[in-house]
């Protein structure tokens, strides 16, 4: 369970960190355009320690889609948000929290 959290977690951050830029785009990308790209992986991380997604809805494309460890397929906020909501409730512990990087 723990790792389909970890999953989901390093799925979004990848799609938001990357922004679909090629390595050799990325060595050209300004610090200060760096600097934003990971800026919005914190606000990724924030979005899914508080889970509150509306942080992060700002910085999708209008028709993003995000596919989950179990090919659950999303394409709206509210919809993911609730799978996630559903997710943390299945844990018999604490819910999922990920460390700052």
């Amino acid at each position: 369970m723990h790792r389909r959290f970890l999953v989901i977690f390093l799925g979004i951050l990848l799609m938001l960190a990357s922004l679909g830029l090629s390595q050799s785009a990325w060595a050209e990308a300004s610090q200060q355009e760096q600097e934003a790209i990971a800026r919005t992986g914190e606000i990724a991380l924030q979005a899914l320690n508080s889970r509150d997604f509306s942080k992060v809805e700002p910085y999708l494309h209008p028709s993003f889609t995000i596919t989950t460890v179990d090919n659950r397929v999303f394409h709206k906020v509210s919809e993911f948000e609730q799978y996630w909501q559903q997710q943390a409730a299945s844990r018999p512990t604490a819910s999922p929290a990920f460390c700052s990087w």
